[in-house]
């Protein structure tokens, strides 16, 4: 027969041998359950620790608040930015991979195939600017129009040969 406070018709819960109902409760009325309370100085510092961590939380940045995703990278290879270990990014043709067998290798002329932003002087250009330098203490930043001007007329005289206007 069914029990009537058993709505879903579960298996009621077995009791080891020899517990009732009445045998519990008379147990659990012998020893006084005492409520704990925590001290003003626990819960002073319970209230600091969490306002340490919700300060610490706010203060992260995203990548810290969210490991699973990964770092953002601005990636040499394709030049764009993702995260480190971005699979759609990883696999695609724009960070140049070569297939060798069953490896991957990212091909270096992906790395080079753009000019550099602030490419390096050469050994005309070096010569100007240390002439430059050396002279502009004298002069003051006011005449360096003049200063870049007087090293340039004197580098042409020794025979330097300036091949673009990148000199400085």
């Amino acid at each position: 027969m069914p029990d009537p406070n058993n709505e879903l018709g579960l298996m009621p819960e077995p009791q080891p041998e020899g517990v009732t109902a009445d045998s519990a409760e008379k147990f659990d009325a012998q020893y006084e359950k005492v409520p704990y309370e925590r001290t003003q100085i626990e819960a002073d510092a319970l209230a600091q620790a969490v306002a340490g961590f919700e300060e610490d939380r706010r203060n992260a940045s995203f990548s810290k608040r969210n490991p699973d995703l990964g770092k953002m990278i601005n990636c040499s290879l394709c030049g764009m930015r993702h995260r480190v270990h971005d699979p759609v990014m990883l696999n695609s043709t724009a960070h140049g991979e070569q297939v060798f067998g069953q490896i991957k290798e990212p091909s270096r002329t992906a790395w080079f195939a753009k000019k550099r932003l602030h490419p390096h002087l050469n050994r005309t250009n070096l010569v100007f600017v240390q002439r430059v330098r050396e002279l502009l203490p004298y002069y003051g930043v006011e005449k360096l129009a003049k200063v870049k001007r007087k090293v340039k007329e004197a580098m042409l005289k020794e025979g330097y040969v300036f091949r673009s206007s990148q000199s400085r």
